[in-house]
């Protein structure tokens, strides 16, 4: 809690300490008691000091190691939360299930049991993966994506509705089931439903990325493999 608070915080908290530090020279400068004075410098000296040592540790702390979405893979240099977009998360979804599939779509109908079991480990994946799957059926066209819908293993759209659902889209979990059971009679409403949330699929990658950044911060056993992705 600690690390996340000075990571996210820092320079607020040193702009909170060096502000009561100059506002504590006003009383410094005027009074009369020499006790006074001395306890006053020896606070204005302390808050200082401890405003340097909180902008240190957060930077030290921002720095010690990889993040999968903020790290550059190939410079290694970080981006802030800020400056992420919904194509980068997209971008290092795909380098992420690389190993698992050549077509991010083609899971819908073949999820390989090791990427469930990968999954298990790294939950914090499980509704970014769900979500790049069902941009994947938007990116491919309405008929293509109708299709591979309709082919798609019920428990395999299952573990995607459960996995959005569990992150708070649960209304659109319960859409995608029952659209699912009704694919083959109304494949026009599974069309538009993918090619009218295209850009949402996408914003919900993002929105959870960033609200759970620290989440995917990587042990430094990692780092390698994350730069080889």
């Amino acid at each position: 809690m600690i690390k996340n608070l000075l990571t996210q915080y820092s320079k607020l908290i040193a702009s909170i300490c060096s502000v009561l530090a100059l506002l504590l020279f006003i009383p410094a400068g005027i009074t009369d008691s020499t006790p006074l004075f001395i306890v006053l410098v020896i606070f204005v000296a302390l808050l200082f000091a401890g405003s340097f040592a909180i902008l240190f540790l957060g930077y030290r702390f921002v720095n010690a190691s990889s993040n999968f979405f903020l790290t550059d893979a190939k410079t290694n240099k970080r981006r802030s939360t800020t400056e992420l977009t919904c194509e980068d998360v997209g971008e290092r979804m795909d380098g992420f299930l690389e190993p698992y599939t050549a077509s991010i779509a083609s899971l819908w109908t073949d999820f390989p049991q090791k990427l469930r079991v990968d999954l298990g480990d790294t939950p914090a994946f499980r509704p970014l993966v769900a979500y790049r799957m069902l941009l994947a059926l938007s990116e491919a066209g309405a008929s293509t994506a109708v299709s591979i819908f309709q082919d798609a293993e019920e428990r395999v759209v299952s573990y995607v509705c459960r996995s959005i659902a569990a992150v708070g889209d649960k209304e659109m979990a319960d859409f995608l089931f029952s659209l699912k059971k009704k694919s083959l009679d109304e494949p026009q409403r599974a069309a538009s439903f993918f090619r009218n949330n295209r850009a949402r699929f996408g914003e919900r990658m993002l929105a959870f990325v960033k609200q759970n950044i620290h989440d995917f911060d990587l042990p430094a056993q990692k780092e390698e493999d994350f730069r080889q992705n």
